[in-house]
């Protein structure tokens, strides 16, 4: 990833999704639990404090992702890990992210949790989906 970015990490937002394909988890709402990190413009310095600087607003990143797991079930926790990441990349002015959902699955009573994780980046060409993303400024020539 590019020296010139940044990275904002979210860990341990919780949700309630239905989630497997056993027949002990079906049309049972379980928690799952999502980390995430979106690599990010850095803001400039004279920018620090200005709201309109803000490069990956994880509020409105936090409502999405609560909307999409009460949307519709999932089988696979690949499937839903692959469609956090599509919607963030999607939508907002991220360059990349790495997304890791965390399950407690119902019919394992012997493990205490499961997770999938994946790294999804924007696509390079400029009719990619999602927002502009803001310009990086380049360092000094020297």
């Amino acid at each position: 990833m590019h020296r010139e970015l940044d990275k904002i990490i979210c860990r341990s937002l919780s949700y309630e999704c239905e989630i497997g394909f056993h027949a002990c988890e079906n049309h049972i709402p379980q928690r799952i639990s999502v980390d995430l990190v979106a690599w990010v413009s850095r803001i400039p310095p004279e920018q620090a404090e200005e709201t309109a600087a803000i490069r990956f607003d994880y509020y409105e990143a936090n409502k999405a992702i609560k909307k999409l797991c009460a949307a519709r079930s999932f089988a696979l926790l690949e499937t839903l890990t692959e469609h956090i990441a599509q919607e963030l990349v999607g939508n907002f002015a991220v360059h990349a992210v790495e997304v890791a959902v965390t399950k407690y699955p119902l019919d394992m009573p012997n493990a205490a949790s499961v997770a999938y994780v994946c790294y999804r980046e924007r696509a390079a060409s400029t009719g990619s989906a999602g927002p502009a993303l803001p310009s990086t400024p380049s360092p000094p020539a020297p």
